[in-house]
């Protein structure tokens, strides 16, 4: 792997695939890594984010999703979060404030 631990090493989006890999020349030359244009550091945050921490990366981080990982020192994956999750998650718990 490109990090040499097993761990996440970036994202690769949309608009990276668009450029690159469906031209039928390059698509069986090109690699997911070659396509990476997010670092881990850029798109990851760890699983114990607090909820309005995720909500502020999302901020800082213009895109709808983010690499969900063990921990950002292993890398670890475990799975993607999605904008809207978080939107509607912090919606819930704004409106549970407000019926208390």
């Amino acid at each position: 792997d490109g990090d040499g631990r097993g761990g996440l090493v970036g994202m690769v989006r949309l608009r990276d695939l668009d450029a690159r890999a469906y031209a039928p020349a390059v698509a069986s030359l090109v690699i997911a890594g070659d396509l990476t244009s997010l670092s881990a550091e850029e798109c990851a945050i760890p699983a114990a984010l607090p909820l309005a921490e995720a909500a502020a990366a999302f901020a800082a981080f213009h895109a709808n999703h983010l690499v969900v990982v063990a921990d950002l020192g292993q890398r670890a994956y475990l799975g993607i979060l999605d904008r809207a999750e978080v939107l509607r998650l912090m919606a819930r718990v704004q409106a549970g404030s407000a019926e208390g």
